[in-house]
């Protein structure tokens, strides 16, 4: 197959797809668009090495492609589509609907402000409980992945569960991001007994 000839079936294929995205509409120029074009190629590319003159074969790898860029998102193994959409689709635009929802719920709430912004002392007294509150933070704020993450590491190599609540207690009065991560990694051990201390290594 010639690069000409490969070039009509992917235009063609690309016509099918928008058609089956509808009512969602990709769009179709600029920089996020030619990215996006450059993953769907790799996609057909990779299905079919030696070219294929089946329109419909190459326009479902595409639509595949595009509904599992969508599920990652949707169900937060990514936080942002890679592509530019003129019109979303609907399923997006209802995740994103519920994140802005929750932002106004966590905004108005006393008691998880007082939490996060550390208004009042936090003394977390398990490692159940700081699961729960790592866990207790929306999804668009990072602080409650690098909580997470940081319990996680530390309970595998089983540092004491005082330090990590006295470490975990500490970060929780952490309101920016970049200086809870630096709380965290500066508190992040191997455990050596003789050499960790709360606030960092000796």
């Amino acid at each position: 197959m010639t690069q000409q000839e490969w070039n009509v079936i992917w235009h063609q294929a690309l016509e099918q797809l928008q058609k089956r995205l509808l009512p969602a509409v990709l769009t179709p120029i600029g920089p996020e668009a030619r990215l996006a074009g450059v993953c769907l190629s790799y996609a057909a590319t990779k299905a079919f090495p030696h070219g294929t003159t089946d329109v419909a074969a190459v326009a479902n790898v595409l639509y595949d492609y595009v509904k599992a860029d969508v599920a990652d998102v949707v169900e937060g193994r990514k936080s942002k589509s890679e592509f530019a959409w003129d019109k979303k689709p609907r399923v997006l635009e209802a995740h994103e609907r519920n994140i802005r929802k929750e932002a106004r719920q966590f905004d108005g709430s006393r008691e998880q402000q007082r939490v996060l912004e550390g208004s009042k002392p936090a003394v977390v007294e398990s490692i159940e409980e700081a699961y729960k509150i790592a866990d207790s933070f929306p999804v668009f704020d990072p602080r409650g992945a690098l909580l997470r993450n940081y319990i996680e590491s530390q309970v595998k190599l089983d540092v004491p569960k005082k330090v990590i609540l006295a470490i975990v207690s500490m970060a929780l009065q952490e309101t920016n991001v970049a200086q809870l991560r630096k709380l965290l990694n500066a508190n992040a051990t191997t455990y050596n007994p003789t050499s960790f201390v709360a606030g960092g290594r000796r």
